[in-house]
């Protein structure tokens, strides 16, 4: 269902613009406006051309919206690392008033700063955006892979040995989880060169999951030392 209703967006998007026309950081608002724009004739309201907008609009708003609660959600993750000891004790204070943690959202939204920073060095807008989803996605699909390897590797550590089927299920998991990270450093825009794009991809995947695994091993020799102290 899922694929049948991504065939079904991308054929409406591809019956009004052509694929190379396509902007990939916001098909939805352009498909609307090309869909509904330019319908009226004469005098009177053009009712497409207001349905278009205020479709647009609605999404815009929704767009942030979603991204907004996004934010709010990530910058917990400092904070719960903080409680662990994985990060400083800073990350964990909260706002006096409010009791947000102003400190770890503020960590959050300079990295993503930072980040949008960097993806636009040298490239145009939609590569710049297809890097930062592809990056993510790929940070996304080593979770997934983890998460499908439990059963295969350590599924008798948390009780009886999982039944054949789960474990069938965890190696088409785990394949089809590679297979899209493969995928995933193809450009599906123009770019100067699909080698360079697909090396920033990989690259910056393997340098975010190192910078987390830093973390983590700094944060359990921290916890280690204070235990024999």
């Amino acid at each position: 269902m899922i694929a049948v209703i991504y065939i079904l967006m991308t054929g409406s998007i591809l019956t009004y613009i052509p694929a190379g026309q396509v902007d990939l950081t916001g098909p939805i608002p352009q498909i609307l406006a090309a869909a509904f724009g330019g319908g009226g004739h004469g005098a009177g309201v053009d009712w497409g051309l207001m349905l278009g907008r205020g479709t647009i609009l609605t999404l815009a708003v929704a767009c942030v919206a979603q991204y907004a609660v996004i934010t709010a959600e990530i910058s917990r993750l400092p904070m719960v690392a903080g409680w662990d000891g994985m990060l400083p004790e800073w990350f964990t204070r909260l706002h006096p008033k409010w009791r947000t943690p102003t400190r770890s959202i503020l960590a959050i939204v300079l990295l993503a700063v930072v980040a949008c920073m960097l993806a636009l060095v040298g490239t145009g807008h939609q590569e710049a955006f297809q890097l930062i989803v592809t990056v993510a996605n790929l940070c996304g699909g080593v979770y997934y892979v983890l998460m499908f390897m439990v059963p295969l590797v350590a599924g008798e550590r948390f009780g009886p040995k999982p039944a054949w089927w789960l474990q069938a299920a965890a190696v088409s998991g785990l394949v089809v989880s590679v297979v899209a990270m493969v995928f995933m450093m193809v450009p599906i825009v123009d770019v100067p060169s699909p080698w360079k794009f697909g090396a920033k991809v990989l690259l910056s995947g393997i340098a975010a999951n190192l910078v987390a695994v830093g973390i983590y091993w700094n944060g359990m020799r921290r916890q280690g030392l204070g235990s024999r102290e």
